[in-house]
């Protein structure tokens, strides 16, 4: 559900899993035919939809949060001009940030069912974010307790979500940059080793031999072995959901 895949049944993402470990381990086949290339590759494959998923969880989450500043900044707007909150998350669900739309909708069907203190609830669960459950706890403290200082909770979480985002940001364009340098690095060497083979066949025979095998395991050890170190060494801080009931 984190990733935005909740149409997805275990069946078909099994099945995608399987399609790319065998897409890649027949493409190494075909480009390199040695052995040791094609189980790398097959593996490749296998942890490949893993990174994907990652990186989707990581770019919803990002998208989530700045959907959240916007939602904050004009649910305080709507409060200041008097209406309250139904009236201002109503309003959202039709015009606010769109990744957050549906949601917003089926916070106020929720609602209307049971209560806005179970309908927020529920809505944090879906997003399963720990910036949302903070603004969860406000709409919540403010329907049990009510009182007039909500737009002033609104507005400090506003601030401090859009202070993470700018140092996330940052974080994730250095990171980016880093990221793209090591896979040039990483990728050159198989470019080269393509291109022997395939030019200068007499060449790349020795690779073909137990000896030329194991050169190529270990090197493969140490490129991907530093490869995951970096991106170990990059890997943006988790953010742990604290208000969970």
């Amino acid at each position: 559900m984190q990733a935005g895949l909740e149409r997805w049944t275990p069946t078909v993402l099994g099945v995608l899993w399987l399609a790319s470990t065998v897409l890649c381990a027949l493409v190494a086949r075909a480009v390199f035919g040695w052995p040791l290339f094609t189980g790398l590759a097959g593996l490749f494959g296998l942890v490949w939809p893993i990174l994907w998923l990652r990186a989707r969880h990581a770019r919803r989450r990002a998208e989530i949060q700045q959907g959240l500043a916007d939602l904050l900044a004009h649910l305080r707007t709507s409060l200041g001009q008097g209406y309250g909150v139904t009236r201002g998350l109503q309003s959202l669900s039709e015009d606010g940030p769109e990744r957050l739309r549906p949601h917003l909708a089926q916070l106020l069907l929720d609602a209307d069912e049971a209560s806005l203190v179970w309908a927020v609830r529920r809505f944090g669960d879906r997003l399963a974010d720990p910036a949302v459950d903070l603004v969860c706890a406000a709409l919540e403290l403010h329907a049990e307790l009510g009182g007039n200082s909500l737009s002033k909770m609104l507005a400090q979480l506003e601030q401090m979500v859009r202070v993470r985002l700018s140092i996330q940001d940052r974080v994730r364009a250095t990171r980016a940059r880093v990221l793209y340098g090591a896979t040039i690095v990483v990728a050159w060497p198989l470019i080269a080793l393509a291109l022997l083979r395939w030019l200068q066949p007499d060449a790349a025979r020795f690779y073909e031999t137990l000896g030329g095998q194991l050169l190529l395991l270990l090197c493969a050890v140490v490129m991907c072995g530093g490869y995951l170190w970096m991106l170990w060494l990059g890997k943006m801080p988790g953010q742990e959901r604290v208000l969970v009931r």
